[in-house]
């Protein structure tokens, strides 16, 4: 089996992620859709739009709660999307848009390239990471399979961008702490700084890397401090770029409205979802009702408007502690055993189905997903990969830990918790693509370990 893994190129496996992702877009027809799928990709197509014809971030025609249903109200802090939405992504589209015209599909086509390079940065890390070509490959195989990470780069979304942005972000973090170069660590820090921007989600993930330096750096103390300091004040002050935006713009010292909205209509709507019963759209409805009633029609300012969500979410929290931390765990595990085959199966045209909005675990939702022929014949597949990847994960963790590979089992382990936790109880297969590739990495560590075992076995 070794043998055959060192049959395998770097260049086969970037053209085997071209071929698999060009078979999605011809199947998706994204030339049609554009990649469209729902509200998301509209207002990223909006925002750019924007951004290309009016060279602003800030909405041309702005949508006014006074013209909304009341139905619809609990839904205008995410129109406003210059302060909703982060402007990476928009501004990712506006370059495509500017070269080669609106249209969506072209923009997909360029995503699908970039999402070559992660190809590239998934083997160049395992490498760091592991020291071991075959291990690369085996790591960069399962990451090119990743049914998800094929899927979503066939869609207007962010989370491409995101990872490549957060992926070439490690590579020159660990570039950096190998050679102890500080450069590394600064561009490093500049691409974190990019990936946030794409996608806010990566805000506080410095915290891990600025740990590495710290507590991995045995007789380079000094150099240490000193790249945590240069990565830790160039990543704040871009940052606050956008902050100082925001209040020139808004008068609030903010980056982004998204906390709060995401807090009461998403964390707390899926806690009293589990409650009660009671369909996600209704307990929406009724939280802005009680905005309503604190003056949310009143307020002129959008910030305001996310604190009054935010108080109103943590308050909801606080009584509902127990249900709403089962509800988090609950989002953990679908996240990492989310098929997203409902969604899959509706955007290649072979059935008219969606996704439910809310995490559950109950096995009449879990047989949902196979109640067609087409939805079980994909959710099987998606299974049989996710297998694949779990299965040598967990070898790959217990080979570090019995290795004492303490750096990379608190990089892996650290990353997955962040990204776990940051989700929350909204957990779906899209929101686990940056973990996917520290899996793929550990996956790749583990299968190699064991084929290593065997051959040593056989050999006695």
């Amino acid at each position: 089996m070794l043998k055959i893994v060192q049959c395998i190129t770097l260049k086969k496996l970037v053209i085997l992620s071209l071929i698999l992702k060009v078979t999605m877009f011809c199947f998706i027809g994204s030339w049609n859709n554009g990649g469209i799928a729902d509200d998301r990709s509209m207002s990223y197509e909006h925002y750019a739009q924007n951004i290309l014809k009016h060279h602003s971030f800030i909405p041309v025609q702005p949508i006014s709660i006074n013209n909304l249903k009341p139905d619809d109200r609990w839904k205008y802090i995410s129109f406003q999307y210059d302060t909703y939405r982060m402007p990476g992504y928009p501004i990712f589209l506006a370059i495509v848009y500017l070269f080669g015209g609106i249209n969506p599909w072209a923009a997909i086509a360029v995503q699908i390239l970039i999402s070559l390079i992660s190809v590239i940065l998934v083997y160049k890390i395992a490498i760091q990471l592991t020291l071991n070509e075959s291990i690369a490959k085996i790591a960069t195989l399962l990451f090119c399979i990743d049914i998800h990470s094929i899927f979503i780069a066939n869609l207007l979304y962010s989370d491409t961008l995101f990872v490549l942005l957060f992926l070439t972000s490690l590579y020159y973090f660990f570039d950096g702490y190998k050679r102890k170069k500080v450069m590394q660590i600064a561009i490093s820090s500049l691409f974190m700084v990019f990936a946030s921007f794409t996608r806010p989600v990566s805000l506080m993930f410095p915290v891990i890397l600025i740990a590495i330096l710290f507590f991995f750096n045995k007789g380079a103390i000094k150099w240490g401090i000193k790249a945590s300091a240069i990565f830790g004040v160039l990543y704040l002050t871009l940052i606050g770029g956008w902050v100082l935006r925001n209040h020139n713009v808004y008068d609030r010292w903010k980056i982004s409205s998204t906390g709060g909205f995401n807090l009461l209509m998403y964390y707390a709507m899926s806690t009293e979802s589990q409650i009660t019963g009671k369909a996600p759209e209704a307990i929406k409805i009724a939280f802005q009702k009680q905005a309503d009633s604190l003056g949310f029609m009143k307020m002129n300012n959008v910030f305001d408007q996310s604190d009054l969500y935010t108080k109103i979410g943590w308050d909801y929290i606080k009584v509902h502690k127990m249900q709403y931390l089962k509800t988090n765990v609950e989002g953990w595990i679908h996240m990492m055993l989310s098929l997203g085959n409902p969604d899959l199966v509706r955007m290649m045209g072979w059935e008219d189905c969606k996704g439910s909005e809310i995490v559950s675990l109950k096995l009449s939702n879990i047989a949902n997903n196979f109640s067609t022929k087409t939805k079980a014949a994909t959710g099987i597949f998606i299974a049989f990969v996710l297998l694949l990847q779990y299965l040598g994960a967990v070898c790959g963790l217990c080979f570090l830990l019995v290795r004492k590979n303490y750096l990379v089992l608190f990089f892996v382990l650290a990353t997955i918790a962040y990204y776990l936790v940051i989700t929350g109880p909204i957990g779906t297969y899209r929101y686990k693509l940056p973990i996917v590739f520290i899996i793929c990495i550990v996956s790749g560590y583990g299968y190699y370990n064991l084929l290593n075992k065997r051959l040593e076995s056989q050999a006695k």
